[in-house]
């Protein structure tokens, strides 16, 4: 059966998030909105408290925007948890773990 995934992001894994710019995710699949929430997108520093990201989904592009502070200069954990789907009702394949920064 078809499942909705990570297809890339923008900055990739690994690489710092410049202090105000957004974290973009490609999904393979329009993301249905109504499956989003607070326990399902997450954005963490490495002490796993949240950063405060705006969520934004648009089709099959998530977009998260940094808080009026910026991103915190520290390793940040992007963790999309099932729950998720897609508008056709795919779930998520399996729950994601991205890292990103120093």
């Amino acid at each position: 059966p078809p499942t909705l995934r990570v297809l890339s992001t923008s900055p990739a894994p690994g690489t710092p998030l410049a202090s105000n710019s957004d974290l973009v995710v490609q999904l393979s699949a329009p993301l249905d909105p109504s499956s989003l929430a607070p326990s399902r997108v997450r954005l963490v520093d490495s002490s796993g408290i949240d950063v405060g990201a705006t969520i934004l989904p648009s089709g099959a592009t998530l977009t998260l925007a940094p808080p009026g502070t910026g991103w915190p200069a520290s390793q940040l954990r992007l963790e999309l948890h099932e729950g998720l789907r897609s508008t056709d009702g795919a779930p998520l394949a399996a729950t994601a773990t991205l890292r990103f920064g120093p």
